[in-house]
């Protein structure tokens, strides 16, 4: 960011935006996993919001209802009921269970859902929710984990 603003000169310069950012404690390292809050805020509000995770998960149900949903619930895939937003994150899912899951989520999501996992081939995993009937809004990719934000087809 700074070799593009100031090109490779002006060093001192340099020194001094860094220490401000230090001072600001704005980090100006690239993140290494998608920001799940920043997209539940951008989701839920007005929608009816549902989490279905293995993982611990209060924060983001706290998170959707800060941010107006007009309700959010936290639950297990088998006992999910149906929401306009549908945020699944699990960091364990087996391979040959992935195509199973995608479908039982297209059944509960009216809208929009958010797929996050980790270590599976972002490509693959994309192909997947398109042929389950999801058309991919966002795409967060990140080293050991991804995120999708899919819109359901009509």
């Amino acid at each position: 960011l700074l070799r593009s603003i100031l090109g490779n000169k002006n060093t001192l310069l340099k020194k001094i935006i860094r220490k401000i950012f230090k001072k600001l404690r704005i980090d100006m390292v690239r993140p290494t996993s998608p920001d799940l809050h920043a997209l539940v805020k951008r989701y839920a509000y007005e929608k009816t919001f549902q989490v279905l995770s293995y993982n611990n998960t209060d924060s983001f149900v706290d998170t959707a209802k800060n941010a107006g949903s007009l309700s959010a619930l936290q639950g297990d895939l088998k006992m999910a009921t149906k929401s306009d937003v549908v945020l699944y994150t699990n960091t364990h899912i087996k391979s040959n269970e992935m195509p199973e899951i995608i479908n039982e989520l297209k059944s509960t999501c009216t809208q929009k859902l958010i797929f996050h996992t980790k270590n599976y081939d972002p490509k693959s995993t994309e192909q997947l929710l398109i042929d389950s009937g999801f058309e991919t809004r966002e795409r967060h990719i990140f080293p050991s984990e991804i995120c999708f934000v899919c819109k359901v087809k009509d």
